[in-house]
């Protein structure tokens, strides 16, 4: 994680590598997504467990 935030916001690494650092909006969606794909991830281990029979 540390090593992708330098790649995204330390100056030397935008030049490097064309990039730019990403803003809130952004940051919001990727927040989204990831708290989606968790959700869906935790419902699935739900309903297996809830679909195992004893």
């Amino acid at each position: 994680m540390v090593l992708q935030i330098v790649f995204v916001f330390a100056p030397f690494m935008n030049s490097l590598f064309d990039s730019t650092p990403i803003g809130a909006v952004e940051w919001g969606l990727v927040l989204v997504f990831a708290v989606g794909v968790f959700v869906l991830a935790e419902a699935a281990k739900a309903m297996a467990r809830a679909l195992r029979l004893p």
